[in-house]
């Protein structure tokens, strides 16, 4: 399971008039960032059955309120920890389907990243300022006729009026108006080259001559898809896009697996809570019999079979030999890095490089940092 985490940075606003706000929201984790602070929490949300909760609620624990409707989320790990492991409520389809932009509980988990990425900020500036939004999407949902960054953009814009509880903390409400026009979607891999380019102090990096003029392969595993975004000679080739290449399509064959092995089903939301302890439980009807199994090797061979079907896809699809760089990038491709190293490694002329190289922040920040850096850049160099 993706961990929440809350993590300080300290960085100057792009301009006086701005708070910046880049956020990812993928399908098994959203990310966010801005001058202050950078988040992650699970994909996931369910309405709070209002029933209480007892006990050290720690600071993964996310209740998120709408102050106009009054309605009531549990949100990210504790969410999906109340989930039955054969739970049918919540179908994988239904949390990575393409056309998720009108269920609420996106929407939920869009205004949780808006506010987390604001939470640190204790003297409320970016009420004061206006609020700019970057974030992206795969490049096949871009294009021409597509109606992805429309309807993404309707969710973001507008105005949000809710309240978030995390842990044991009093809730915090936020009340904040983003305008459609400062709301920007940007490829989902081009925000890590500019990730890959670019250092904290927003200054290009010597390496970025080498991304900018050469020809770059960017490898973009995330839960629910692959994304393959090629360069040459300046010019943006025809890009990828795979739905049966990610972390889910892994999570789905461990739990084919465990089916088959134990007579066990366990959905794919369910499943998010094994995967940090690398064991789950299994219950023998007929002689009241339960036991742990371990996870680890079940769901290692199962990311090994897709981590190598994702990487004769991408030799399939392209040259990679004409290719100087391939920039490893996303959650799931953090996961295979070494694999992938390990396959390619007679491939002299080929680098491989990670897309959170320039940044203390975990891997799976590469893309929303570059959102970020991205748009920064863009409003640093525009007057006020």
């Amino acid at each position: 399971m993706t961990k929440t985490e809350y993590i300080d940075r300290k960085d100057v606003s792009p301009r006086e008039d701005v708070y910046l706000i880049g956020i990812d929201i993928g399908y098994s984790a959203v990310k966010c960032i801005s001058e202050n602070t950078a988040a992650v929490f699970p994909s996931f949300a369910i309405p709070d059955n209002k029933m209480g909760t007892f006990g050290d609620l720690g600071s993964e624990f996310i209740r998120y309120r709408n102050l106009v409707t009054n309605e009531c989320w549990l949100v990210g790990k504790i969410a999906a920890s109340v989930l039955s492991d054969d739970d049918t409520s919540v179908s994988t389809h239904s949390l990575c389907r393409r056309d998720r932009f009108q269920d609420p509980m996106f929407r939920v988990i869009t205004e949780t990243g808006l506010g987390l990425a604001c939470i640190k900020d204790k003297s409320e500036t970016y009420k004061k300022k206006k609020i700019y939004v970057e974030t992206g999407l795969p490049p096949r949902y871009m294009t021409k006729g597509a109606s992805d960054c429309e309807d993404l953009t309707e969710i973001i814009a507008g105005k949000h009026k809710f309240s978030l509880q995390l842990g044991q903390e009093k809730p915090v409400e936020f009340e904040m108006i983003i305008s459609s026009d400062a709301v920007h979607i940007m490829p989902q891999p081009m925000g890590t080259l500019f990730s890959a380019a670019v250092n904290n102090e927003h200054e290009m990096l010597p390496i970025a001559a080498d991304l900018l003029n050469k020809n770059v392969l960017i490898f973009d595993g995330g839960f629910g898809t692959l994304d393959l975004y090629p360069i040459k000679s300046h010019v943006i080739q025809q890009s990828e896009t795979y739905d049966h290449l990610g972390m889910k399509r892994v999570i789905e064959e461990t739990a084919d697996v465990i089916r088959e092995r134990f007579k066990k089903d366990i959905s794919v939301p369910a499943m998010q809570k094994y995967l940090e302890s690398g064991r789950f439980r299994w219950f023998e009807a007929k002689s009241f019999t339960t036991r742990e199994e371990p996870l680890d090797k079940i769901l290692e061979e199962s990311s090994k079979n897709i981590c190598d079907e994702a990487i004769e896809k991408t030799f399939q699809v392209y040259h990679v030999y004409e290719y100087d760089y391939l920039l490893v990038t996303g959650g799931t491709g953090a996961a295979w890095f070494e694999q992938i190293g390990e396959k390619l490694k007679n491939m002299e002329t080929l680098s491989i490089i990670s897309g959170a190289q320039n940044d203390s922040l975990p891997d799976i920040f590469s893309n929303v940092r570059g959102y970020y850096m991205f748009r920064y850049s863009d409003l640093a160099s525009r007057k006020e």
